[in-house]
């Protein structure tokens, strides 16, 4: 680990903190040691807090490249009450268990609003593409009474997010924004550029043979057939993959799912082409996708011990080349929630507090800044399709619009204007675009605006996929997934100015940002 001119200054300016429960009073929080670390609390403004925890105090002085530097005098004061640290602004108090470190959140009048789990700060010694690091956790303790939103476009259907567990990477369709809000009237950011995930860490799992019953009833599986009728059923396992040579027919299981114990399960397809499952006569899953689009659709269920739940799927295969079912049974954390990240120096993330929604979402933008207001044309029409392949196609669309008077303000240029082969060299093939700066002239002379897609895609050869070779860049295989697009690598949920880890792999080059400084 680098150790900045900054950290060595803050070998002497940091407490000297050797014993549990030591602490230091500082001008905007406090640092307290604990058993197996050191931990920061920062009043921010009058309702928000920053807690980091590290293993050593050192990482404090770290910066962030996610938060404004934010140098505003807030009044606050520090008392003990009966072995604890309360921190007390305007609107919040700060309540931190000295022995442990365990943090809590209150409101001006000291009523409860959102703890730490006890041991929730969770540092993992790891090492990620040959460098030493920390996977990290923060665990909160659930409440029964509220729900949870946000974290950006899962894609998953749901907006109470409490319950699920979900993966934090950018890809096709999918956008993080690890913003979390509550209904109790508080927000989380979790500051942490590296890919992450929310919820319980164990893996999704096959459902196990004998917790699925056939058609007839006997234990070891559903029946699958083919929906046209053209073999008998069999019993197989509701997993499907095919190269892209292969091709399914389109496919039925049914069956019998039984629960092995009481409470909350999940239930994942992972597929493309369309996706239809019934549980006990309820439609829960319904979903098409092109293939090269592979991804998860996920529902919560409640089910019972022992109780007996017929289940259909139903896969047609028109785009479809993979479908998997997969499950997670009730969790050991159920009262509980949590984020984790695969790389990190410590724990660090904001509590903001409303109790206004509205006010929870001005602190989210007084930590990362204000969104400017886009122009008035932005707020039209987008006019797209799977792509127009030359530019007098979309100027013929453009042209069409105006004639039939139909109000639009935007074309998108979708894929594969460059040259065939050429991915990633972002360079107008000149036979189908024979005069960019002509066309697009032309769609502002018709009082429109023209929209590219980029497609962070790179090609080896082509001039912008030099940084593959840099020995900076990691060859190690950390994709989890892969597409025909090579657009299901993962991918950071901001664009910090540090260091990057990345891959090259065949015909994909992807970029996954760390917070090692």
């Amino acid at each position: 680990m680098k150790i900045t001119c900054a950290a060595l200054l803050a070998l002497f300016v940091l407490p000297a903190l050797a014993a549990n429960g030591d602490f230091e009073k500082q001008t905007d929080g406090i640092v307290l040691r604990t058993g197996d670390g050191s931990l920061r609390i920062r009043i921010v403004a009058d309702g928000i807090a920053r807690v980091t925890f590290a293993k050593s105090a050192i990482l404090f002085t770290r910066g962030t490249s996610a938060v404004l530097p934010n140098s505003a005098t807030v009044k606050w004061n520090l008392a003990e009450s009966s072995g604890d640290l309360v921190l007390t602004t305007a609107k919040l108090k700060v309540r931190v268990e000295r022995n442990t470190g365990r943090v809590s959140f209150l409101d001006a009048a000291g009523q409860p609003v959102f703890a730490e789990a006890p041991g929730g700060h969770v540092l993992e010694s790891a090492v990620v593409q040959d460098e030493p690091t920390y996977h990290v956790r923060q665990l909160w303790q659930a409440n029964a009474d509220e729900s949870l939103y946000g974290l950006g476009e899962q894609q998953k259907g749901v907006l109470n997010i409490k319950g699920y567990d979900f993966e934090l990477w950018q890809h096709n369709t999918n956008v993080v924004v690890p913003f979390l809000v509550s209904s109790r009237g508080y927000g989380i950011f979790w500051d942490n550029m590296s890919y992450s995930r929310f919820g319980d860490l164990r893996p999704f799992e096959a459902i196990p043979p004998a917790d699925l019953l056939n058609a007839d009833g006997q234990p070891g599986g559903l029946s699958m057939a083919p929906m046209d009728g053209s073999s008998p059923a069999a019993v197989g396992a509701a997993t499907v993959e095919f190269g892209p040579d292969g091709h399914p027919k389109d496919t039925r299981w049914q069956g019998t799912l039984v629960a092995p114990a009481t409470g909350d399960y999940q239930i994942r397809t992972t597929s493309n082409g369309a996706i239809k499952m019934w549980l006990d006569g309820r439609l829960i899953i319904d979903h098409f996708r092109q293939n090269w689009l592979t991804e998860d659709d996920q529902v919560k269920l409640h089910l019972e011990a022992g109780r007996h739940y017929p289940i259909r799927i139903e896969w047609n295969t028109e785009q479809g080349t993979t479908m998997r079912l997969t499950w997670k049974t009730p969790s050991p954390e159920a009262d509980k929630f949590s984020l984790w990240s695969e790389v990190a120096d410590a724990v660090d993330y904001y509590f903001v507090y409303g109790p206004k929604l509205d006010t929870v979402v001005a602190g989210y933008r007084q930590l990362t800044g204000q969104a400017p207001m886009m122009p008035l044309w932005s707020f039209g029409l987008f006019q797209s399709r799977q792509r127009y392949e030359t530019s007098q196609e979309s100027l013929d669309a453009v042209n069409e619009f105006r004639q039939r008077k139909i109000p639009f303000d935007t074309i998108v240029q979708d894929w594969q204007y460059w040259k065939t082969d050429s991915w990633g060299t972002h360079q107008f093939d000149a036979k189908r675009f024979p005069d960019p700066d002509g066309w697009i002239k032309s769609v502002h002379a018709q009082h429109a605006h023209l929209m590219i897609s980029v497609w962070g895609k790179f090609y080896p050869g082509s001039p912008t996929s030099t940084p593959c070779k840099r020995p900076a860049i990691s060859t190690s295989p950390i994709s989890k997934r892969t597409s025909k697009t090579g657009s299901g690598s993962r991918t950071p949920f901001m664009t910090p100015s540090i260091p990057a880890r990345g891959r090259c792999s065949g015909r994909k080059w992807t970029r996954t940002f760390s917070k090692r400084a």
